[in-house]
């Protein structure tokens, strides 16, 4: 016998709400969120920030400089969402799903310019960001107007590493604070000095075997550049930089051949350079003498004696008097 239902309008009730029930969840959207450790990066031709904003920072020396790079930030933030104007020029930040609970999304934008510039030509570096402990490998070194955008917990910090001839930097997303930076690249000496004085050599004496004459030779400056990094000799020592002295010098007198010696002529107390370089410039012997000095010295005194050997046809030439010593004091 079936069963009689004694109200099969009630009775239907629950299963007509399970039914609805079932049918709306089925049409609630998957709410997509950004989590953690996502990196964008792009450029825009405008500015996200002017002087005078809590995101203005170009005046917080948030920098980084080496041998062949050189960045600085312009503006930064700490984000939760993305802004109007940030979005209008950053199309993949325009779209950003919901950045998820206890994540930020710091933004970077590079200034057009950087405080400090790379001591030579802008060469190959490498690039990448550290969020934890998480490492986010970038293409290249951001540029000026570029961007960088990443997201990390909120109890993390985020840093740009840039590593440079096998020394590595690294600037604090969210501070702007150095670490493990290269001290002589941002202290306030001076990498060039002003120009020293050069030296006038007037009626030299010198005398062979066979014949007596003399000399004339003179040059109005010298120049005195300080460095981290030399092509020639790597790195500076801890606590010190490399100081290159330039002068030119007159390698060729008529029949004459002037060569100085490497290990006297130019001396830094008394010591000879770590490195000389000659080579023909113009119809000048370009001089630079390479030393090692302390990188927090403002003063440093350089000596030029010109000894050296002197020939011609054939002969050897000796000098009939010691040189003149040239004083030159360079200050950074």
């Amino acid at each position: 016998m079936p069963l009689k239902l004694k109200n099969p309008i009630r009775a239907a009730l629950p299963l007509a709400f399970l039914a609805l029930t079932a049918s709306a969840c089925a049409y609630i959207p998957f709410t997509e969120k950004t989590g953690a450790y996502e990196l964008f990066t792009g450029h825009s031709t405008d500015l996200w920030c002017a002087n005078g904003d809590d995101s203005w920072v170009m005046e917080d020396r948030a920098d980084l400089a080496g041998p062949h790079f050189g960045l600085s930030v312009l503006c930064r933030f700490e984000l939760r969402e993305v802004p109007e104007d940030i979005a209008a020029s950053a199309e993949n930040l325009a779209d950003l799903p919901v950045i998820a609970a206890g994540v930020e999304l710091i933004v970077t934008q590079m200034a057009i310019t950087p405080a400090i510039e790379a001591e030579y030509a802008p060469g190959h570096v490498t690039t990448w960001i550290t969020v934890g402990e998480e490492k986010l490998e970038l293409d290249s070194l951001p540029g000026g107007g570029d961007y960088l955008a990443v997201t990390a917990p909120q109890a993390d910090d985020a840093v740009l590493w840039v590593e440079d001839q096998g020394r590595a930097q690294g600037l604090d997303l969210r501070t702007g604070e150095r670490i493990e930076p290269l001290a002589p690249m941002y202290d306030d000496i001076a990498t060039y000095s002003e120009p020293l004085p050069g030296y006038v050599i007037d009626k030299f004496d010198i005398a062979s075997a066979t014949s007596k004459t003399w000399l004339r030779c003179h040059y109005e400056w010298a120049i005195a550049e300080l460095s981290t990094w030399n092509p020639d000799l790597g790195w500076a020592p801890d606590g010190s930089v490399h100081m290159t002295v330039t002068t030119y010098w007159c390698g060729t007198i008529e029949e004459f051949t002037w060569n100085l010696n490497q290990e006297k002529a130019l001396t830094v107390d008394g010591t000879a350079p770590v490195h000389w370089s000659d080579t023909l410039e113009d119809g000048w012997n370009r001089i630079e003498a390479v030393f090692t000095v302390p990188d927090d010295a403002d003063e440093i005194l350089i000596e030029f004696t010109p000894f050296g050997n002197i020939t011609a046809n054939g002969e050897r030439y000796e000098y009939r008097d010691d040189p003149e010593v040239y004083e030159w004091l360079a200050t950074f």
